[in-house]
């Protein structure tokens, strides 16, 4: 761990806080269509709040043959386990629940440019060996501004986060 780490890290002990940070990536379909779109999603998410849970910022992206966009917005998100138990830095696996919202979102859906505004979202995953593997499930609703539809997004997540509870 170098010092940067470190500091951040025993900043975070010294708070009495919590912070999820997680970066992740997967497979989403849509359900709001009889075709059935599909696609990669990547997700970037960090976070920082009291002991149970807090608020945070994100950033989204869904990639396939029909779908191409990016989303950047906010977020909350509630804190089980994740309690710090034994030098050096190690902590209790943890389980979350984010929800939120892109702010805006721009790309390309259904062969139109689009912009889309305020989409909800809702995931629920576990960190393992924490600071480790998590795994996730995720709800969008992608509120669109173009002449593309609306469209509800499932998907399934794998990646690395953080998640250290104090």
């Amino acid at each position: 761990m170098n010092g940067r780490s470190l500091a951040a890290v025993s900043l975070l002990v010294l708070s009495g806080c919590s912070g999820l940070f997680e970066m992740n990536g997967g497979y989403q379909r849509s359900f709001s269509r009889d075709e059935g779109k599909h696609g990669v999603g990547v997700n970037l998410n960090g976070g920082f709040g009291g002991h149970e849970g807090g608020m945070g910022v994100h950033a989204r992206g869904k990639f396939g043959s029909a779908i191409n966009q990016l989303g950047v917005g906010a977020h909350g998100y509630v804190l089980a386990g994740g309690e710090f138990e034994r030098l050096p830095f190690q902590w209790a696996p943890a389980g979350f629940v984010r929800f939120g919202a892109d702010l805006v979102q721009i790309g390309a859906a259904e062969g139109h440019g689009n912009v889309g505004l305020f989409c909800p979202f809702f995931d629920v995953g576990m960190l393992i060996s924490n600071p480790g593997i998590s795994l996730s499930a995720s709800a969008q609703y992608d509120v669109r501004l173009s002449s593309a539809r609306n469209d509800l997004w499932l998907g399934a997540f794998l990646g690395f986060g953080f998640a250290p509870k104090l």
